[in-house]
């Protein structure tokens, strides 16, 4: 029998993500809030909970993870692998969690730009009025253009095949003169500008966690997202958030068990609850967990796994179909990471000052280089497109964050964006460190070349059986390759209850406006325990 008010009801949480956590926290604290029971007759004795997060990784946090380097003089330094952005520091829960943590947000200096650089520069990079120009050019036709060009042009009726790729490279008059133009009374933005902004546009692949080329331009731009400018977490969203989240949850009485893999998820029925199957990464073994209620926070690309498995299905009974076909239509997409640590920051430009420092650094393509007045213009003897991964790795666009900038260690981390990253995780880390190093410093070194990377940390976090991907984007429909487009209503499906109420769902992907983001997985754990609570002191 499950448990009535005046017994213990047991909350089983799938995942130890930040959803999880968010949820497992807020329902501990609504339970334990005498303040909250006011609404309830006084007759009826308070619910107690029993809240139990299963987790299968042998750490919390998800695909939040901080790598902490270990030898050195750099002991206890944290470096996000996963998440590692605060996405509009404007009215962010996680700004507000900021300050009860603690921990702290850098926001590059307002008078910097980005440094744009080539193989020929010699560590020399576009002047700072060139380089707020291509800012201005890249982010503004990406960010801001295009997005009002998908939801707000008064004449365009965009199909859902049209992607964003397919909008930012289009000849059509609409498109071009939407994007490319300046205000009225301006010159159009000059024509170099722009063939060397739409080389460059690949990196914002790692934005959106796929090729732009898959990506629905339709529902560019319409979610309701936090203002502000992108901050960094300085110390690691690890050792700061995801540590401050375990300690509070087990000091009101949860309990978080790792290594612990849920293999099945029954229905029994409205009496017997719901029945789980863990198993125990490290020995093999299974046991069968009762519970009264679930919220499974599984990442959308393990959902979609399992519900494509016919051998090994996770729920019993399946999902309704609209839900499984919501999950499947959303699009899984990806974003490495590849951390080189050196001993000392060799590429440190004695010539900025500290307001002028940016830590973004924007490695143009072989095709574009710097010419003789500082601009980046294409180079006509190089048209060949790179094939191989690691090529590509030498040759494409590529966006590397630069720590010592952020936290004065000398670290440079490349973003590695869709398709480059779904074939750089089948390449060693040998291989990969020599291309992006050499790269590193034909493109940046600024004094003789100096020794490779102490230590070299390559993510692969669609081959991680318990994430297999990076975070949800909306997809483009393709009639050639039978794929159906997404909309925001999947993800509103995606999150939706089953099973009476019984079984719930949080996630990045399962909040339509803040997807792909941490305050979105963390608003959706909070949202399910709201929910969760609500129906179990009304049962």
């Amino acid at each position: 029998m499950t448990a009535t008010q005046s017994e213990e009801t047991t909350v089983l949480i799938v995942g130890a993500g930040i959803a999880g956590l968010s949820a497992a926290l807020d329902l501990l604290r609504l339970s334990n809030d005498t303040s909250s029971s006011s609404d309830l007759p006084t007759a009826e004795p308070r619910p107690s909970l029993k809240v139990t997060i299963l987790e299968a990784r042998d750490r919390v946090g998800g695909r939040i993870h901080t790598h902490i380097f270990e030898n050195g003089d750099d002991d206890g330094v944290g470096i996000d692998l996963g998440a590692s952005f605060v996405h509009g520091t404007h009215d962010n829960p996680l700004t507000e969690l900021s300050k009860v943590v603690p921990f702290s947000l850098y926001l590059p200096p307002a008078v910097s730009s980005s440094r744009y650089l080539s193989r020929n520069g010699a560590g020399q990079s576009l002047s700072a009025e060139k380089a707020d120009r291509m800012d201005y050019v890249t982010f503004s036709a990406v960010f801001s253009r295009l997005r009002a060009l998908a939801q707000q042009h008064p004449d365009l009726v965009i199909d859902q095949s049209i992607s964003m790729q397919e909008a930012l490279v289009s000849r059509d008059e609409t498109f071009c003169k939407a994007l490319w133009s300046t205000t009225a009374g301006e010159d159009d933005i000059d024509v170099d500008t722009v063939e060397a902004a739409k080389e460059l546009m690949s990196v914002w692949a790692g934005w959106t966690g796929a090729p732009l080329d898959e990506v629905a331009l339709k529902w560019w731009g319409f979610e309701q997202e936090y203002e502000g400018e992108d901050a960094v977490v300085k110390e690691g969203y690890g050792p700061t958030l995801i540590e401050w989240y375990r300690r509070e949850v087990c000091a009101l009485g949860g309990e978080i068990v790792l290594n612990t893999e849920v293999t099945s998820i029954c229905d029994e029925d409205e009496d017997d609850g719901i029945k789980l199957m863990a198993r125990n990464i490290n020995s093999g073994q299974e046991q069968v967990i009762q519970a009264d209620r679930v919220i499974c926070t599984l990442p959308l690309g393990v959902l979609q796994h399992h519900i494509g498995s016919n051998s090994h299905p996770l729920f019993h009974p399946s999902l309704p179909a609209r839900k499984i076909d919501a999950l499947r239509r959303l699009g899984s997409g990806l974003l490495d990471k590849v951390v080189l640590r050196y001993k000392t920051a060799w590429w440190r430009d004695p010539t900025l000052t500290e307001e002028e420092r940016n830590p973004q650094l924007m490695l143009s393509p072989s095709s574009i280089q710097l010419s003789p007045d500082a601009s980046l213009k294409r180079d006509l003897a190089s048209q060949d497109s790179p094939t191989s991964a690691l090529d590509q790795l030498r040759h494409g666009s590529l966006f590397v964050y630069d720590y010592d900038v952020v936290k004065s260690q000398p670290v440079l981390m490349a973003f590695v964006a869709p398709p480059l990253a779904d074939l750089l995780e089948h390449e060693s880390d040998e291989d990969i460190s020599e291309v992006l190093h050499k790269r590193l410093v034909d493109y940046l070194c600024v004094q003789p070349a100096t020794e490779g990377p102490t230590e070299v940390v390559v993510t692969r976090w669609r081959q991680d059986p318990f994430s297999r991907g990076s975070y949800s984007f909306l997809r483009s429909s393709n009639r050639e390759t039978d794929v159906s487009g997404s909309s925001p209503l999947d993800f509103d499906e995606a999150s939706r209850s089953v099973w009476g109420g019984r079984l719930g769902f949080a996630g990045e992907h399962c909040h339509a406006d803040c997807y792909a983001s941490v305050h979105g997985a963390l608003l959706s754990g909070r949202r399910e325990a709201a929910r969760t609570w609500s129906e179990i002191r009304r049962a």
